[in-house]
This record gives structure tokens, C-alpha cells and sequence, in this order.
């Protein structure tokens, strides 16, 4: 333990080093068990064995009187051996007869960045766009700030010493899973991800933007803010002007019968709205979801907090001219 902890050096956080020392310290320890103690699974597996072929042995022997076997101990030890084989081992890690997929998580590696990231990529930057949603500025600003923010996306090698899924992979998966729709063991195939694995870093994916993002970007409208916005479109010819409101109708496909007169408007399906707010520089500074399908683009309002703040008095203090009027809202 002495020789694992010292080995890791010393970094410029003291947060990162204590982490990697406690992780080797954990990984000699692991091998330490694995030496002198052995796999305890495979061992009760065995003893196991050893207890049936004894009760099929003893079965099997008719020569047995009644004092040499002990019929009622027998059946004891049957009962908790079938109890045993009807046990469901917990998920995670390796179980013993689990089978081993080997995936090429380098080859996957290799495959995305000459497909995307390499100097001559095999799909222009078009391409990257549409699929990916946003530019490739943008999508290294994620997974830099991600890796920065939560260790888990880094690229770590596993017990057996193999390089596990690099950053681009890992934010890769979450971005397609995440705007696609997608099942989590859809893009297996081509990262080279389980269905276990995919579903673990989209969370992390989601926790860590809303951390690392959120105080930014997931925030309403401030004063200068605002300010801002009313010269951007004052400039454009739309004075008093903060933003284009619109709502759009999202399909709710497991929508409770009980629940489809609320939630169906003019279609046959039952749907939610969801009503957001941007400038053209598609900065959305307000979403609102989860109006009934049923309301208008009139009605929608009265349930919408847009303007509940401006009616408490309670929005940021902000001066425009409208029409030759001065308006001073706060």
C-alpha cells in the first residue's frame, strides 16, 4: 500500500491527486486479493460442485444405512444449493460465465476522427453540422469543459491495462443518443459502446452541462441582458422588442387515456407544447414545456410564466420607446 500510494506524483490539484493516489491504492489491493486470496465467486462455484456431486454420490449409494446418511441433511443442503443457482447476481462487473465481447474500442477511436476530426476528413464540415448538430469549435469547447469538470470522461485504462473510450467517443455517444432518439445500443456498432456504457455517460453528460453551463446559459434574462437585447432589435426596426415568442406541439406517444380530451388539440394525438423565446442569434432565454396540447397560441399565455414576472413587478428594471412612448418596466 505504501509503494501505490507513493507512486503517484504530485499534480497542481490537490483534489486529482488524492483521487489517483486512492485509485492505485485500490488497484494494489485488488491485485493483492487476487494473488494470495483468489476469486471468492469462483471458489464458493466450486464448493458448490464438490456439495452436489457429495448429495448425488450419497443418492446414488445404496449401500448407505440409515446411520451413515442423514436423509433430512441431505434435503437441507439441496434446498440451499437451488436457493443459491436461483440468486440473481447484481449487475456490474465481471460475473462468472458472463460472455466477452471484444469490441476494438481503438479501432472505433481511430475510425471517428478520420471520419470527422482528421486534417483531410472523410465528411466535409457540413456533414459534421448536420449531424452533430453544431460546429466542431463548439463540440471541442464540450469536451473540454467536460473533462475538465468530471474525471469520468477522461480516457482511463482498465484493469487489464487497455485504453478505454476516448473523450470524443464518450461525448459522441451522448450528443447522438441525446438529439437523435436513438436506443442506447444503436450506436454500438459503430463506437464501439455497450448498451450499460452509453446509458452511463449520457447521464454524466447531462449532469455535468447543466453544472459546467447552467449558470450561463440556463438562466433567465438579466438587466444588461435585456438592455441588450432591446438596442439588438431596435437596430432591426422592432423597438421594445425582447424576442420572437413560439410555441411548437410535441407528440406524447404513452399519454394516459384518461388524460387525451386535455392533451389533444387539432391533430388525433395527444401532445404538449413546448413555448420558448430567442433572438436571432438563437440564444434561447426562456423555454416553458408542459401546456396541453389542447390550448392556442392565444390561450397558451395565460398558463405561460413569461409574463408572470413583468405583472409581479419583479422583471429587471429596463427603459424602451415604443411609438413615441416611454416605457419604464421593472
Amino acid at each position: 500500500m505504501d509503494m501505490a500510494w507513493s507512486s503517484v506524483g504530485p499534480s497542481g490539484n490537490a483534489v486529482v491527486n488524492l483521487d489517483n493516489k486512492l485509485r492505485a491504492t485500490a488497484k494494489a489491493l485488488q491485485r493483492w486479493s487476487d494473488r494470495w486470496i483468489g476469486n471468492i465467486k469462483l471458489q464458493i462455484a466450486i464448493a458448490l460442485e464438490v456439495i452436489m456431486s457429495s448429495v448425488d454420490s450419497s443418492f446414488m449409494d445404496d449401500s448407505s444405512s440409515d446411520e451413515e446418511f442423514d436423509f433430512h441433511e441431505e434435503e437441507e443442503i439441496a434446498m440451499l444449493v437451488a436457493m443459491h443457482k436461483r440468486k440473481k447476481l447484481k449487475h456490474g462487473g465481471s460475473a462468472y460465465g458472463r460472455a466477452f465481447i471484444r469490441r476494438e474500442r481503438i479501432d472505433a477511436h481511430k475510425r471517428l476522427v478520420r471520419n470527422y476530426f482528421a486534417s483531410s476528413p472523410v465528411f466535409p464540415e457540413n456533414y459534421f453540422r448536420r449531424r452533430f448538430r453544431m460546429s466542431k469549435d463548439l463540440f471541442f469547447r464540450i469536451c473540454n469543459e467536460v473533462k475538465q469538470h468530471n474525471l469520468v470522461f477522461e480516457q482511463r485504462r482498465n484493469c487489464a491495462g487497455l485504453p478505454g473510450h476516448s473523450i470524443e467517443q464518450k461525448v459522441t455517444a451522448a450528443l447522438r443518443i441525446m438529439a437523435y432518439g436513438v436506443p442506447a445500443d444503436y450506436i454500438d456498432d459503430n463506437l464501439a459502446m455497450a448498451e450499460s456504457t452509453s446509458i452511463f455517460y449520457v447521464k454524466q453528460f447531462a449532469i455535468t452541462m447543466v453544472e459546467v453551463f447552467g449558470p450561463q446559459y440556463l438562466r433567465a434574462a438579466n438587466a444588461q441582458h435585456t438592455q441588450r437585447l432591446l438596442e439588438m432589435n431596435k437596430a432591426r426596426g422592432f423597438p421594445g422588442m425582447l424576442g420572437s415568442v413560439d410555441c411548437m406541439h410535441w407528440k406524447w406517444k404513452n399519454c394516459p387515456k384518461a388524460w387525451h380530451g386535455q392533451f389533444k388539440g387539432c391533430g388525433k394525438d395527444a401532445t404538449i407544447i413546448l413555448e420558448a423565446v430567442a433572438d436571432y442569434e438563437t440564444w434561447i432565454w426562456h423555454a416553458y414545456f408542459g401546456t396541453p396540447g389542447s390550448c392556442n397560441d392565444i390561450n397558451v399565455l395565460d398558463r405561460s410564466p413569461l409574463f408572470a414576472n413583468l405583472a409581479n413587478g419583479e422583471a429587471p428594471p429596463v427603459t424602451f420607446e415604443a411609438n413615441g412612448r416611454t416605457y419604464n418596466y421593472g
